[in-house]
């Protein structure tokens, strides 16, 4: 989860509410800026043809 802040922060793609050391996956899950675009288990998404990542 770390590297997910960290990804997040240095690109500026959003202001991080906590210090990565108190994150926890669920408070990622309440950020409003960010939308879920999969919802499943990893070997389901990877199946799939056509990845649903890009917008």
């Amino acid at each position: 989860m770390k590297k997910i802040y960290i990804l997040l922060s240095r690109s500026h793609a959003l202001a991080m509410p906590k210090v990565p050391s108190l994150m926890r996956p669920n408070d990622y899950a309440h950020l409003s800026q960010l939308r879920c675009r999969f919802e499943g288990k990893l070997n389901e998404l990877l199946a799939r043809k056509e990845l649903p990542l890009a917008a």
